[in-house]
């Protein structure tokens, strides 16, 4: 599975009604709405894990059923734009989306990967007094609260990532390469990312996650190695690389992780690449050929 990337930039907009969020101050401490995403290399797929956590009017909307978990699929380049509502009133709800209408991936036409903002909306327009017990600042404590339907009451980050690697790998075949051998150069034409030419029998069975995920993933994993190292020799030292949105946002990834990013004099391409895509195995019997 892969992370999305999130786009912690801040947020600063005025809402009639009070709004949970990683900068709202409408909510006391204690009260937290956080999402993690996930997705399988080349499916339009991704996972949500939506987490609501302390008592507030949220969670009682939520409980309810006046409120309901939802992500936001947006994909700019083609005007694709949609709103997937979960089924769930528990705080911890696993939301599965499928954003195959987008455009992105397989046959689409859309070189801009889709961005994704976790949110809880409003089912149905609710008039509700902001009581003691709904975690609210004491700016609206005590106070009527009109949240209209569709009305957004709490939202994490933007997050972006939509082909291997976090949006930086293309997969292609290659006549040229034998099978199973890799080659790996950057490609600037369409914003920054990396071409990743796959000989052999080797680019069918990358396109099979379900069936091979252990080994795509250590595929993807030296590729990246391998993008990483070309990054660190192009841009060490210099900021020229912000231009590229992909490579901010695997930056702050590698960041928010301890790791650094190619600018920096002692980042290590192996461990960036190990953290977006580590090395996991199977946990299987093992048999011992004297056995029958």
């Amino acid at each position: 599975m892969l992370s999305a990337h999130k786009i912690t930039k801040p947020e600063i907009k005025s809402f009639p009604f009070p709004v949970l969020s990683p900068h709202s101050i409408d909510y006391n401490d204690g009260t937290k709405y956080s999402a993690k995403i996930a997705g399988n290399p080349g499916a339009n797929v991704v996972r949500v894990r939506h987490n609501l956590v302390g008592d507030s009017l949220v969670s009682h909307l939520l409980r309810d059923g006046m409120a309901a978990f939802a992500c936001v699929v947006c994909t700019p380049s083609t005007m694709y734009r949609r709103i997937f509502v979960a089924d769930s009133r528990a705080p911890d709800c696993l939301q599965e989306v499928d954003y195959s209408e987008a455009g992105h991936g397989g046959n689409g036409g859309a070189v801009e990967s889709p961005m994704f903002r976790p949110v809880i909306l409003m089912k149905e327009p609710v008039i509700k007094k902001a009581e003691k017990d709904a975690g609210l600042g004491e700016l609206w404590t005590g106070n009527t609260v009109d949240f209209p339907n569709g009305a957004i009451i709490a939202f994490d980050y933007w997050a972006r990532f939509g082909g291997d690697g976090g949006g930086l790998l293309i997969i292609e075949r290659s006549a040229d390469l034998a099978d199973g051998q890799v080659e790996v150069s950057a490609d600037i034409t369409a914003g920054f990312r990396f071409r990743v030419q796959v000989g052999g029998g080797l680019y069918d069975k990358l396109q099979s996650p379900e069936r091979h995920a252990r080994h795509r993933a250590d595929v993807f994993t030296c590729a990246l190695k391998a993008a990483f190292q070309i990054l660190k020799n192009e841009y060490r030292g210099k900021s020229n690389w912000r231009e590229y949105i992909n490579l901010r946002l695997v930056a702050d990834k590698l960041e928010r992780e301890g790791a650094g990013h190619w600018s920096d004099s002692k980042f290590s391409p192996e461990l960036a690449a190990e953290i977006l895509y580590p090395h996991i195995f199977e946990d299987v019997l093992e048999c011992n050929d004297d056995d029958s």
